[in-house]
């Protein structure tokens, strides 16, 4: 199985068999579609599920006892961006007629036609965190109100980004002591040292040549390093972070709100993708 979901149903269906005929016949029906449809299941189980991986049996949870987060909330902004390509490809094959009548119409009842509802229900949900996260900070890993919402936001959010143009500026001068293409001296952010620049175990030897460098971890994917002036600028960076999550906390707790009503949907869709998975 690709996805959580799918590995909790296949579990379910070993240890709770189905006793009714027209169940059993139903589940027969729905494999042989699978076992004999090669292109769909391929393209579904290798194109399709593989980037629909979330839990959302453990996300429906947390969102249902407020205990989410906004990591959470585009988790599922995630995964529901996902279900047009599952939809396109069974619609596809409806449409084709590659499992005749019965078989268009049972994949059409049990998988698009449900599918198309969830995605329409989703609507909201996604023009939701459209309209309230900030989506260009999730590519630092970063989970953050936009900071339209307030002008205590507005001005954390610049100096913010003034700290991080800074951070930017100097991990270029540092490529160019090192005397490396700045493709090869990666800006990161680690949970323990903040900001850090990485090198590869082959270009390590180069940290040897400039002055006031401190190698932080070497890893199998490289060497962890900074100097003074990178750890000042990332605590800066950090303080800054910690006080505009603080000024958005109202704000979240709006969002996970709103978020929470789409628990049932979330719910239904789970047991849909899991099916064919």
């Amino acid at each position: 199985c690709k996805t959580p979901a799918g590995s909790r149903m296949l579990r379910k269906w070993l240890k709770q068999p189905l006793l009714s005929v027209h169940d059993i016949n139903h589940r027969l029906d729905l494999v042989g579609l699978f076992v004999n449809g090669f292109e769909l299941r391929a393209q579904i189980r290798d194109e399709v599920l593989p980037g629909m991986a979330t839990d959302l049996d453990r996300l429906g949870r947390k969102l249902r006892s407020a205990k989410g987060s906004l990591q959470d909330v585009y988790a599922l902004y995630q995964f529901i961006r996902q279900l047009p390509r599952l939809l396109q490809a069974l619609s596809t094959a409806v449409e084709a007629d590659d499992f005749g009548k019965d078989g268009g119409a049972l994949l059409q009842h049990t998988f698009v036609e449900p599918l198309d509802r969830a995605h329409s229900n989703f609507g909201q949900y996604l023009n939701l965190v459209e309209a309230a996260v900030d989506l260009d900070a999730v590519s630092r890993h970063e989970y953050l109100i936009k900071p339209d919402f307030s002008d205590e936001l507005k001005e954390l959010y610049e100096e913010r980004e003034a700290v991080f143009e800074k951070i930017e500026a100097h991990h270029a001068k540092l490529a160019s002591e090192l005397r490396l293409d700045s493709a090869k001296v990666k800006l990161e952010q680690t949970p323990m040292h903040g900001y850090v620049l990485r090198v590869s175990r082959k270009d390590e030897k180069a940290l040897r040549d400039v002055r006031g460098l401190t190698t932080l971890q070497t890893k199998k994917d490289g060497v962890l390093f900074r100097d003074e002036k990178l750890g000042r600028l990332g605590t800066q960076y950090k303080d800054m972070t910690v006080r505009y999550e603080k000024a958005q906390t109202a704000l979240v707790a709006k969002v996970l709100e709103t978020a929470s009503t789409f628990t049932s949907v979330v719910h239904e869709v789970q047991e849909v993708v899991a099916t064919p998975d």
